[in-house]
């Protein structure tokens, strides 16, 4: 055991135990940590990259912005992130913090554009500097966005040609090897994601619906430069054409008799002609211009004579498919012509507009906001009203706008009939 020595002025020096329990607690003169101006940047650019992240992922649910919007009470979920990034991310104030936050906030989206991470920080850093010196300037809201979009292309705004992905060279390449302009071309190599993410936001105006019709009649142009080559021309073996003619057949027995009528007379031109690349070419459009006219049916039809269009016509035909598919499915998730088409309506075109397209302010504007309120509560919880909703859309994308015109007309009316209860 060890002994501590005491000390014998200890005691004296001793404070009593009841002046110890009272004595006020001095702050402690060590400096506090101070912020740097490294660390504010950087905790500026993370919370961009959070409401970046944030604002993408509110895309995929518009209708909840509506009703948060309309139906929500105390803070939105971005005042709340707001709040909770302001306590964990602080920063100063700055031009460069702000020009950081905006970086954040652009990069999620190039990101997903598939550019690789490297390009994309680099235009995310471009658009962001750009965005808020425009601020600094007293532009406004869309002109600093406008700015942002420039300033994130700066890189490639000297060139006119496409830099595509790893994923979009073969489809690019093939298009180019066709002749199709840079703009025909970009409608129909974008990724399905990108697509779903960023069509909710996409204008959908007449100038889109050309450029996409333009984009589709160029890759049709494919399709008949294929048909006219010298491998198109070659008859098939005879093995070849037994092989094809049982899987047609299998296909054909497999669809309603009504179905085949359509497609027959077709099918006899094909056969007086010869099979052979030409010949199948044409009777493949003719079967998509079926589908396209809501034959779904024909689906496996379509898909036999494709495999052995691709077999005679190599990976030009797989490609100029995709190129296709991709612009269809462009076109059908942001139906550009639609909005054009509800101005064919006798009246209440707005309205239509928007309750086709989830626009809340729109409803408002057109009914005013306690009616505007009433009806899209009616549309989130009345099966008649989504019914009705929805009909009204399908007769105006088949050009049946007096049908159309009834449909609204009888939803404003049962809307009226709440009101008055």
């Amino acid at each position: 055991m060890v002994f501590r020595r005491l000390d014998p002025n200890q005691e004296a020096t001793r404070e009593p135990a009841s002046e110890k329990r009272f004595r006020r607690i001095e702050p402690s003169t060590e400096p506090e940590h101070k912020q740097s101006r490294i660390e504010s940047i950087l905790s500026a650019g993370g919370k961009g990259l959070i409401k970046g992240a944030e604002s993408l992922a509110a895309m995929r649910d518009p209708l909840g912005g509506i009703i948060e919007n309309l139906f929500g009470k105390g803070p939105t979920s971005a005042q709340r992130t707001e709040s909770i990034l302001n306590q964990v991310l602080p920063s100063q104030e700055g031009f460069a913090e702000s020009a950081a936050e905006r970086t954040g906030k652009i990069l999620p989206s190039l990101a997903l554009g598939g550019g690789g991470l490297a390009r994309s920080a680099g235009g995310a850093l471009l658009g962001g500097l750009a965005g808020q010196a425009a601020e600094e300037s007293g532009i406004g809201p869309i002109g600093q966005a406008i700015a942002e979009i420039l300033g994130s292309g700066a890189a490639g705004l000297g060139k006119k040609a496409i830099l595509p992905t790893k994923s979009q060279k073969p489809l690019v390449d093939l298009a180019r090897k066709y002749g199709l302009s840079e703009e025909q071309i970009a409608p129909a190599i974008q990724a399905e994601k990108k697509v779903s993410r960023l069509s909710p936001i996409a204008h959908k105006g007449r100038s889109t619906t050309e450029r996409l019709l333009k984009s589709r009649e160029s890759i049709g142009k494919i399709y008949e430069r294929m048909a006219e080559s010298p491998q198109a021309q070659v008859p098939m073996s005879s093995q070849d054409t037994i092989g094809f003619l049982g899987d047609l057949h299998k296909e054909v027995m497999r669809l309603p008799s009504q179905v085949r009528q359509h497609f027959m007379k077709d099918f006899l031109e094909l056969a007086q002609g010869g099979f052979n690349g030409k010949n199948l070419m044409n009777f493949y459009q003719d079967v998509n211009h079926y589908m396209g006219r809501g034959m779904k049916e024909l689906g496996g039809l379509n898909k036999v004579v494709g495999s052995q269009l691709e077999k005679i016509l190599g990976e030009d035909f797989r490609l100029t498919n995709q190129l296709y598919k991709n612009n269809i499915k462009l076109g059908i998730r942001i139906r550009p012509d639609l909005a054009e088409q509800f101005n064919n309506l006798r009246s209440g075109s707005e309205l239509a507009y928007g309750i086709a397209s989830g626009d809340a302010g729109l409803i408002k504007t057109a009914l005013g906001e306690v009616l505007g309120r009433r009806l899209i509560s009616g549309l989130l919880t009345k099966p008649r009203w989504q019914n009705l909703s929805k009909k009204m859309v399908e007769e105006i994308k088949n050009g049946r706008y007096a049908a159309a015109q009834k449909v609204l007309n009888l939803l404003q009316s049962e809307l009226e009939k709440v009101e008055e209860d």
